[in-house]
């Protein structure tokens, strides 16, 4: 028996792989190159094999493209620097643990010939802009701006991309030399643009401006299909010209819509050809979640202006980082996906956080009440925040069943059954057909000024802190902010505020001061500490228990808060009644003249989703006065306010 163990072993051994590319070196920046990684030589006669892709310019630290996934193929589009490459892929036979291992270099060349050039994408509204390499620590930008006439009240004024870090350091032995490469989006369909290069140094002076050159777009193919976009009234915040707009997927009238980012007029920009865009980042890329429930497809993924993939991960390779910390597994990720950022680039700067459902069984009369004939036990979902490193490695991870008390059922007692749909998680427990929909997580926010983490749960109707601790906290809730006090996983009451309406801007239902199911806190100002030690917050809330107990009239509202967090105490400053309920979905966020605004994303509900669905992209006063919307056919996860599509809402 032991020779035929050790002989199995070093059969198993001899498991190699190698990988292809379906062209070949070199390739200027930007192309879309295939990589195929073929395994060989395992002798189980039914292995189970996923493959985790890297890389990234010969002798800096590799960078995960794909983790670990069922699919042998990847495509690599890389589209920031070009020089010498080293491609990996590792194969895992989950049957056997047993990992091979292949590396092959690829050159990328640049498109900047001797100063700069402009080329199509496969996007018809987007741009591959390169400049010349510039020297640390100064910055380079693009600024562009359309020359030849765009729709009757769209945007004329200049436009720059989000600052990028130089790359050359003359110090270095080796030192980067690549050509610098921008995505540029934001552009009107079939319109002339003029754009050139900026480099600027860390003070903000302007080094160096390269040359003019011209750029015509396309138009946008009849296959996208958009809504109409309606403006009602003159938004007092121009300098928050563009509307992004994230879809959710519910086909209208047999048509799936596409998300898109439009002027103030509803002309579009700019639309979606991988995914729906949950966040942006300083690039212009956003995360979204693909679709489906196999844990070993990608479920999380990081896509460029273009449409083209940059990183992804699936549920199965955080699943494996997970069961080495002794932490629960994750069924699907869901709702929240931004990446963290310190102003002063320390860790976890960079890091990635994204909500994921949890799933488990549990005896507790609170909770339960008889199901599946068997009395107290039933199936939960519940929700964790996992927060990847800049390799989509594990480094932390808070699972609320383990920190909240889960006899405090659902307030609507809402519940999911079968595979996931209608804005639920798919039952996968063995012998469940149904699950308590226990939190319903929707967002999640960094607060830099303490380095922990804010997480929305909608169905508890509370907003908490965790205590994250750039990385090294230990998960203990520092606070709620609630209707209904929370307990902690002993039973003991948690830390919550008081709530208070001085002066309060509206008066919708101002008898229920509290939201309810809302979506989207975020702490405002980069979290700036005014006068009496209060942080500006806001919220969009939906309303569904104001509505079920106090008003069954009641529209959905946008909502200000001033918050002392030392002496846990909030005022309602604003109480913008949006002029319609939506029981689900929804946005909310300071603009640049102070107003707020918030997507009222899912008016009429499911009866009307298919068919007559709409969204209000509301803007009110802070004295909860209406001044201007932008409708949409549609129904809207987010919608968000920005300047350009490379400044993040509340980064």
């Amino acid at each position: 028996m032991l020779l035929l163990t050790a002989v199995a072993g070093t059969a198993r051994a001899a498991l190699s792989v190698s990988l292809t590319s379906n062209m070949g070196s070199p390739r200027p920046v930007g192309s879309s190159i295939t990589w195929t990684a073929t395994a060989k030589g395992d002798t189980d006669p039914a292995p189970q094999y996923v493959y985790k892709f890297t890389a990234e310019l010969a002798g800096l630290p590799r960078v995960t493209r794909a983790g670990f996934q069922k699919s042998n193929k990847i495509v690599w589009t890389p589209s920031a620097l070009d020089g010498n490459y080293t491609v990996d892929v590792v194969v895992k036979n989950l049957n056997t643990g047993t990992t091979a291992s292949a590396t092959v270099n690829y050159t990328i060349t640049s498109l900047a010939g001797a100063n700069s050039a402009v080329n199509a994408t496969a996007h018809p509204l987007v741009a591959l802009f390169s400049g010349p390499a510039c020297r640390m620590p100064n910055t380079m930008r693009v600024v562009y701006a359309p020359t030849t006439p765009v729709p009757a009240g769209g945007i004329t004024s200049p436009t720059s991309t989000g600052l990028m870090p130089c790359n050359f350091d003359t110090t270095s032995a080796s030192p980067i030399t690549s050509s610098m490469n921008f995505y540029i989006g934001g552009l009107y369909p079939s319109t002339t643009y003029s754009m050139h290069w900026e480099t600027v140094r860390p003070n903000g002076t302007i080094i160096y401006t390269g040359p003019n050159l011209t750029f015509t777009t396309a138009a946008i193919p009849a296959s996208v299909n958009l809504p109409v976009f309606t403006p009602t009234g003159v938004s007092g915040s121009p300098e928050d010209a563009i509307m992004l707009h994230n879809v959710i997927t519910i086909p209208v009238n047999g048509k799936l819509l596409t998300s898109s980012a439009t002027d103030l007029k509803g002309n579009v920009l700019w639309y979606s050809t991988n995914g729906q865009p949950t966040r942006t980042e300083f690039d212009g890329s956003y995360w979204a979640f693909p679709p489906g429930i196999d844990m070993w497809n990608p479920g999380l993924r990081q896509v460029d202006l273009a449409g083209n993939t940059i990183v992804e991960t699936t549920v199965g390779d955080v699943n494996l980082q997970l069961a080495a910390m002794g932490k629960r597994p994750i069924t699907t990720f869901h709702h929240e996906a931004r990446r963290i950022f310190r102003r002063d680039g320390a860790l976890p700067s960079g890091y990635v956080m994204v909500i994921a459902s949890t799933e488990f069984v549990v005896t507790n009369a609170g909770q339960c009440g008889s199901t599946n004939g068997i009395p107290n036990t039933c199936d939960v979902l519940a929700d964790a925040i996992v927060v990847l490193d800049q390799n989509l490695n594990v480094v932390w991870a808070f699972d609320i069943a383990d920190n909240l008390d889960v006899s405090q059922r659902a307030l609507l007692n809402e519940v999911c059954t079968g595979t996931a749909g209608g804005g639920c998680p798919p039952v996968f427990m063995p012998g469940f057909t149904q699950a308590n929909d226990w939190t319903h997580s929707n967002s999640l926010q960094y607060t830099p000024y303490d380095g922990n983490i804010v997480i929305s749960m909608r169905h508890l109707d509370a907003v908490m802190k965790v205590n994250f601790g750039d990385g090294a906290g230990d998960g203990k809730v520092r606070w709620v902010f609630s209707k209904y006090p929370l307990k902690d996983n002993n039973g003991d009451p948690l830390p919550s505020f008081a709530l208070a309406t001085n002066s309060t801007g509206g008066q919708h239902d101002i008898g229920y001061p509290w939201f309810s199911h809302q979506h989207d806190f975020e702490v405002e100002y980069g979290g700036f500490l005014f006068p009496n030690d209060f942080r500006v917050f806001t919220l969009f809330d939906n309303g569904n228990l104001r509505q079920e107990t106090y008003n069954t009239q009641a529209h959905s509202r946008c909502q200000i808060f001033a918050m002392n967090e030392d002496l846990m105490v909030a005022n309602l400053n604003t109480n913008a009644d949006v002029g319609s309920y939506s029981f689900a979905i929804g946005t909310a966020q300071m603009l640049t003249n102070g107003s707020v605004s918030c997507d009222s994303g899912f008016i009429g509900g499911f009866p009307a989703a298919t068919t007559n669905p709409r969204t209000d992209s509301t803007e009110s006063r802070q004295d909860g006065e209406f001044v201007y919307k932008l409708s949409a056919v549609q129904n809207s996860y987010r919608t968000f306010r920005m300047k350009n599509l490379y400044t993040p809402v509340n980064p």
